[in-house]
């Protein structure tokens, strides 16, 4: 059994995965020592627009794709790949010179909607920031879709030291009103950079082998993707916006900031381990899935490795979240402990399902994926409605909220099982 899991340890699949981690462990190991000055720079309501700002960009850029590069993993040959690459560049282009258009004329209106008239002036932005996300996501699932693990690594790393560097100096140049946008989207930039670095002869060499035809035929085969992974992607930033627009205006910026700034702090783990295997993992089953090869043993390990890691990360913070915060971030977030403590068997089941999240797009059950996502997000809008309607305080909110959400991902965890137990009946006889 012993020798079982040590050669699992060293096979390709964990081999891919140290590559990964190894970037994102170094760009949060930048992220822990440039949080608690970021902290000091920045008020609670900046981080709370910041949030704010990059829930409506993220809105626009699932919308400008349709969610074609989210397919961009699957076909068996490159060159299909590439018709969707293409695709999907062009469809955020077009899409961001429209969504200018309209905010062009516009733009008070919409910076209205979601209470941030400060910062109507910086519509300009918008589109530029669909355009940097919409790129930024197609370039890295076609990276990864060709294995170079080491750019992906190199590039978490200069992204996460480019955005900390850029968000400290502005802040302390009192660009505090903008600091934090600014600094998110020139790492941003600085990736894509990472990205196409030597690069940019060879796709434009394979650009011209594609043709209309090949655009048409992939857009067709991966229907699934604008008809159900995009409004499932909507749903989702729509409800974080929409969240955070009413948290913002029932309980104030304040405790909005507060919220934000926990969240995504503790959302850390997911980016440093979820994210490096859900990279790694969704390669390895589209091409096991493609040539008819189970995949719910590994699935199955996988939960187990990430169950160990959930439990030594969260539990610290289950105990002894208040003091962490006061300690390391200030006086002034002590509060954001407690809710990190509330947050934390969340975001250990979180930490579990989000790298195995991408085999309802490799089996086909796009479909059933978006009702768990319509439970999900519409189930904390109602109890933030209820909690206010009862007199709740913001910390019961969270409590009632988390609780049920947690029971949800279960639910999608038993569900994912049955999904990728059904390839091990369909093809008992082959290797994993």
């Amino acid at each position: 059994m012993r020798e079982s899991w040590l050669s699992h340890f060293k096979s390709a699949f964990f081999k891919n995965f140290y590559m990964v981690l190894s970037g994102s462990v170094l760009s949060q190991i930048v992220v822990i020592f440039t949080t608690p000055i970021l902290s000091r720079i920045y008020a609670p309501e900046d981080f709370g627009a910041a949030s704010v700002f990059f829930s409506v960009v993220g809105f626009f850029t699932i919308l400008s794709t349709f969610q074609y590069e989210g397919a961009i993993m699957l076909p068996k040959r490159n060159i299909d790949s590439l018709a969707l690459v293409i695709l999907s560049t062009m469809l955020a282009f077009v899409s961001s010179i429209f969504i200018g258009i309209l905010l062009f004329f516009y733009h008070d209106v919409v910076f209205g909607w979601f209470h941030m008239e400060s910062q109507s002036k910086f519509w300009e932005w918008i589109p530029l920031a669909i355009v940097v996300y919409a790129v930024y996501s197609i370039l890295s699932h076609w990276v990864t879709r060709l294995g170079q693990y080491k750019t992906i690594a190199y590039r978490q790393f200069f992204q996460s030291v480019s955005q900390s560097v850029t968000k400290i100096v502005l802040g302390k140049l009192s660009f505090v009103s903008t600091g934090l946008v600014v600094g998110t989207l020139l790492g941003i930039v600085a990736s894509i950079s990472i990205l196409i670095k030597g690069r940019v002869k060879d796709l434009f060499r394979s650009f011209r082998l594609i043709t209309w035809d090949r655009i048409k035929d992939n857009a067709k085969r991966y229907h699934k993707f604008p008809k159900y992974t995009m409004i499932q992607g909507l749903m989702d930033t729509f409800q974080e916006s929409l969240l955070l627009l009413v948290i913002s205006a029932l309980y104030g910026n304040a405790k909005l900031g507060m919220y934000t700034f926990t969240l995504a702090l503790l959302q850390k783990p997911l980016q440093v381990i979820g994210a490096s295997l859900g990279q790694v993992y969704f390669q390895d089953i589209s091409k096991k899935f493609a040539n008819e090869q189970e995949i719910y043993s590994d699935t199955i390990k996988l939960i187990k490795i990430l169950l160990a890691v959930a439990l030594v990360i969260y539990i610290p913070v289950v105990i002894f979240g208040p003091w962490i915060f006061d300690f390391f971030f200030g006086d002034n977030w002590w509060e954001s402990g407690e809710i990190a403590q509330i947050m934390s068997l969340w975001l250990m089941l979180k930490l579990i399902s989000s790298p195995i999240s991408s085999i309802p797009n490799v089996t086909g059950h796009q479909k059933n994926y978006v009702l768990f996502t319509l439970i999900g997000n519409v189930l904390p809008l109602l109890i933030v409605f209820m909690g206010k309607q009862l007199n709740w305080d913001f910390h019961r909110v969270l409590i009632v909220n988390y609780f049920l959400l947690s029971g949800l991902l279960l639910v999608y965890l038993r569900w994912i099982l049955r999904l990728t137990k059904r390839t091990k009946l369909m093809w008992p006889n082959q290797a994993p």
